[in-house]
């Protein structure tokens, strides 16, 4: 089995993502809203640390998402990220994403997905 891991700047695509890939059989997705070293550093590096926090997660218009989904092969994670990038763009474009797949095992409370 393979965990899909993407960060996806354009988090107004995520329901076109989400759509599409329940659309094509995938589930179980898990979406985490998340902020990027580029966003953080400036405030953290000019404000004390606690302070600092607190603004980083106020300033909604810099939030963006990981996502993370459990496949069961290789191919189904390439669709998985050709979908996303189909939706988002091309992902070697600055600030638009970054998706990768790790091999996993040892995993409980998964149900196998129908991928059309």
């Amino acid at each position: 089995m393979y965990l899909v891991i993407a960060f996806i700047s354009k988090v107004e695509k995520i329901s076109q993502v989400i759509l599409k890939m329940k659309h094509r059989g995938f589930s179980g997705v898990t979406l985490i809203d998340s902020v990027g070293m580029k966003q953080a550093l400036p405030v953290a590096m000019d404000i004390p640390l606690v302070a600092s926090l607190g603004n980083i997660f106020n300033n909604e218009g810099e939030i963006s998402k990981i996502m993370l989904c459990v496949v069961e092969n290789q191919d189904q994670a390439n669709q998985l990220m050709d979908l996303i990038e189909e939706i988002i763009g091309n992902l070697d474009i600055p600030n638009t994403g970054l998706a990768f797949s790790i091999e996993i095992g040892n995993v409980r409370g998964y149900k196998p997905q129908t991928i059309s």
